[in-house]
């Protein structure tokens, strides 16, 4: 069965011949985390979120669960409607974070629950992504996740180190509560969504990769290649996990390779490592 598709076979091996030439200390990483990172399937149903786990495994209260998808029906429809304008939307973003950040701070959202989130058999690490960042920390390639997740840093952060794969070179963007003691009673801003996923947006992100312009970017949406958007880049290998058949023609026009099946991250280590090694 056919696993992964080059869209453009030649502009593939030009673009990784580009990138070879000019060595690892000019190469950067932007990967998106739910369904990039983590496996996208279930025994044959979509995985949820990190944070549609709280809502799923009932592990805050049925009030919570209730609210959080009365939330959800509220704007994401809003989220996904590229009819109204970009203003209004990101708004309904704020909102509906704000909204949803009082919520878990009110059903007495703890590190407990997200120990359990973390743990369960739900999320599950793609086979091969712990091979691959263990190479770029190696390789001394800074790698930045960028993630719109309510539980955010917290959770990521803790996932990664169980699987012995959170180092020094990596950087997490993405939402981060305030804790007194074991308890949530806020959150940092700026609030990341899925509208402000940018790498512009963050000055500790375009610092980071400061003075490197080549990238890969790991997404599993079409509308992760924004996160690289306005940045100055020379050469992006754009790697996409396809979610569904349906959706190839148009992951072809956006990303360079295409992983079919819900598939590992192999590939992408072997071709590092054609690059770099």
């Amino acid at each position: 069965m056919k696993s992964v598709v080059i869209s453009n076979k030649a502009a593939f091996e030009k673009k990784l011949a580009k990138i070879k030439n000019d060595g690892c200390e000019n190469f950067f990483v932007v990967s998106d985390f739910d369904g990039t990172l983590t496996k996208m399937f279930y025994r044959g149903k979509p995985r949820p979120s990190v944070i549609s786990i709280l809502r799923s495994e009932n592990l805050l209260s049925s009030d919570y669960s209730r609210k959080a998808q009365e939330l959800y029906e509220k704007y994401h429809p809003i989220e996904i409607d590229e009819k109204i304008p970009i203003g209004e939307r990101t708004a309904a973003m704020e909102n509906w974070w704000k909204e949803h950040y009082k919520l878990l701070i009110s059903s007495g959202l703890r590190k407990e629950h997200i120990e359990k989130v973390v743990n369960s058999k739900k999320l599950k690490m793609r086979r091969g992504v712990d091979k691959l960042l263990k190479l770029f920390n190696t390789l001394k390639v800074p790698v930045i996740i960028m993630s719109s997740s309510g539980l955010g840093y917290d959770a990521i952060s803790l996932f990664l180190m169980k699987k012995d794969a959170f180092f020094e070179n990596i950087l997490i963007i993405s939402n981060r509560f305030v804790w007194r003691d074991d308890e949530v009673v806020g959150v940092h801003h700026p609030i990341v969504h899925s509208l402000n996923k940018n790498l512009k947006v963050f000055p500790e992100a375009l610092q980071k990769i400061q003075n490197r312009r080549n990238a890969l970017l790991l997404g599993n949406d079409v509308a992760d290649v924004k996160m690289i958007q306005g940045v100055d880049i020379k050469e992006c290998l754009k790697i996409g996990f396809l979610d569904k058949k349906s959706n190839l023609k148009i992951y072809e026009e956006i990303f360079d390779n295409i992983i079919l099946n819900d598939g590992d991250m192999e590939v992408v280590v072997r071709l590092v490592e054609e690059m770099f090694k």
